[in-house]
């Protein structure tokens, strides 16, 4: 089962806050991506984090990145899955 974990800043975040992001990030490391969203004038921005920021999309993450940043980020976990179906006649 393959996920993708969307992080969406609500705010602006300063570098240390950056970095803890990154650290957290490493620390849950894992086979999943991470997709970052950002505002960019209006515009959401989507960056799709190197290889090595990829995560275990997991309840523990979560709640450690809600715990910590609070209503500044918004998390949302996708399933990448994809079922191919072919018509058999």
């Amino acid at each position: 089962n393959s996920n993708i974990l969307s992080i969406k800043l609500n705010d602006e975040f300063k570098f240390e806050e950056l970095v803890f992001l990154k650290n957290k990030l490493v620390e849950f490391q894992g086979s999943d991506p991470v997709m970052l969203k950002v505002d960019d004038d209006g515009d959401i921005a989507k960056v799709l984090t190197a290889s090595m920021f990829w995560v275990n999309a997991s309840n523990d993450l979560v709640s450690c990145l809600n715990k910590t940043f609070k209503e500044r980020i918004s998390i949302d976990i996708k399933s990448m899955d994809t079922r191919v179906t072919e018509d058999t006649k």
